[in-house]
């Protein structure tokens, strides 16, 4: 069965082992390499729990054609590596508001 690559914004809750502050909310972008969307919505939770992240959410989703036409440096490289790896974690470092 073919597999696409799918990019997904998300947030979760840090604990220890993720190295980010025991407690703080973190925005995340997840690259899963997957069948469909629902697949990998499934493998994307997972991954982000298995890096020691509590309370995924993941928020939007899309299929992606062509990691090179990615213009940001990190996101590319993030989208190329789950292509081998069949996921890719990037958390933004800034913590999330209550609000927000």
């Amino acid at each position: 069965m073919e597999e696409y690559l799918f990019c997904f914004t998300a947030e979760a809750v840090a604990q220890d082992e993720t190295g980010f502050r025991p407690g703080a909310r973190h925005a995340l972008m997840l690259w899963i390499t997957a069948s469909d969307e629902q697949t990998a919505r499934a493998r994307g939770v997972s991954a982000v729990e298995d890096k020691g992240w509590l309370l995924p959410r993941i928020t939007r989703g899309t299929q992606i054609c062509d990691p090179d036409l990615i213009e940001d440096d990190v996101l590319r490289q993030a989208a190329e590596s789950a292509l081998t790896d069949g996921a890719a974690i990037v958390v933004y470092a800034d913590e999330m508001t209550a609000d927000g």
